[in-house]
Order: structure tokens, then sequence, then C-alpha cells
């Protein structure tokens, strides 16, 4: 019953969220033949404040699909010119994704985390009330940086992160598993 519950929630936000989400004037770091999950700017936060400068980046998720299915995901970080980070699916080092709500409140966040011994680097978005992405950057269990999607730029972000999140699209097995944040609300 609680599964059920879920899947109703998140799929009744994906379906209003997507057309507020998608904005195609937000730049992707995904190359031609990759699906963008997820792109955003981010700006780094420095004492829980959005700093306006060199530190804003773009965060992108993208995806390669064969037949419908999503076969491999990478995570890219940093400017178009200049990529700081790509991190792979491989079969052995799937994606973990994750999903908090609080019903309660009509709140909830998605996310999904790659790995890159001993750095983590998740990437979560509201859902409700708050619809920004952010970007944790952990090494082990320590939070080494915060980077949120509000920028000078605005609120601007596209997303499809619920669709590989939720049993709405098939994806390989192995690639991408459910698990829980580093450090859940």
């Amino acid at each position: 019953m609680r599964n059920l519950f879920y899947s109703v929630i998140y799929s009744t936000l994906a379906f209003l969220c997507n057309p507020a989400c998608a904005n195609e004037d937000v730049p992707s770091l995904c190359a031609s033949n990759e699906e963008i999950i997820l792109t955003s700017f981010v700006t780094k936060n420095i004492n829980d404040r959005n700093v306006k400068s060199e530190s804003e980046k773009i965060v992108s998720i993208c995806g390669i699909f064969k037949k419908s299915q999503l076969n491999q995901l990478v995570y890219r970080f940093g400017l178009k010119k200049n990529v700081e980070i790509e991190i792979w699916t491989k079969k052995y080092s799937p994606a973990k994704y994750f999903e908090e709500s609080d019903a309660g409140a009509s709140v909830g966040r998605i996310g999904i985390r790659f790995e890159n011994p001993p750095y983590s680097y998740e990437i979560s978005e509201g859902m409700g009330m708050s619809s920004i992405s952010t970007v944790m950057v952990y090494k082990g269990k320590t939070l080494l940086a915060r980077f949120t999607g509000c920028t000078h730029h605005g609120c601007k972000y596209y997303s499809d992160l619920l669709s590989i999140t939720t049993p709405t699209r098939e994806v390989y097995p192995g690639i991408l598993i459910k698990s829980k944040p580093i450090d859940p609300w």
C-alpha cells in the first residue's frame, strides 16, 4: 500500500513538474547521442548563501538509450569548455537513486548519486513546494561542497529525473539501484 501511495505521488508530481521544469535555455554537457536526464546551472554555496562568482558551473546527467531502454548514465560537472568531472555507470559501479517525502508538508525530493571513491556526487531536486536542483559533494560521509540550482541565471533547469527513478522507463539491470541519501532529512 505504501509503495502504491508513493507511486501515485511521484507520478502526479512528474506530470505537474515536467512542463514547468523543461527549459531549453539551459546548456547541457551531454553529447549529441545522449539524452538529457537533468541539466542545471549551479552555484557553490558559501555560508549558506548563493555567491554570484566564477563558482557557477553546469551539472548534467545524460543517458544512452537503446530501443527505449536506458543502457548507461553519465554525470558531468563543469563548463562547456572544461568538463571537470565525468563519471559513467558501469555494471559493478551503478548510480544510486533515492526518494524522500513528507506527505504532511506536501514536499519531497528525488536524487541520484554517482560514486568515484572516496568521493560521492549526489544530485537531487525538490518536489512540491521546492523544485530546485542541488549537488552535494562528499568524501566518505563528510560534506565537502554544496551547489544550488538557483543562480544569477535564475532557477532555470531541465529535469526528467523522475522518468528513470520511477517505473515509467525501462532501465538496463545493474546501472541504477535504489538506495538512501548520504545525509537523509
